[in-house]
């Protein structure tokens, strides 16, 4: 009986954890490294808060779940940039869940951020929540 305990125990706990890794972001140019890396921690910060089960692997095989950050069209002045994220099975490499095309534009009013920070910041902090729940329903 101690036994079956244990492995029910072990099963419930190694079962219902979902593993993500963060491909590098899609865009029409490159980005700096720097952004990249704080798009990265924006994300991985986003889904660790909001569900202490979940882990960001480093390597692609080890994951559930791929997410990839697509650009569709980059910043300019006076131009929005627009773009959204996916969420790709790691195995099959075909998409899961997309979130809505969100636009982001640089402004005095939000810190001078680099708009594609502020649009996958906003994307991770509003839909996440629920792209996560129906992720958990699959």
């Amino acid at each position: 009986m101690k036994k079956l305990l244990i492995l029910l125990l072990f099963i419930s706990i190694h079962s219902f954890g979902q593993n993500f890794y963060i491909e590098k972001i899609e865009a029409p140019v490159a980005i700096e490294p720097g952004l990249e890396a704080s798009i990265y921690y924006v994300i991985s910060n986003k889904l660790i808060a909001l569900d202490k089960d979940i882990k960001i692997k480093k390597n692609k095989e080890e994951s559930t779940y791929t997410i990839k950050c697509i650009v569709q069209r980059m910043y300019s002045p006076g131009r929005k940039g627009i773009g959204h994220i996916e969420f790709l099975d790691s195995n099959t490499n075909e998409e899961v869940l997309r979130s809505s095309t969100e636009k982001a534009m640089r402004s005095p009013f939000q810190g001078m951020k680099n708009p594609l920070e502020l649009m996958f910041d906003r994307i991770a902090t509003n839909q996440f929540p629920t792209l996560l729940g129906q992720l958990k329903d699959m």
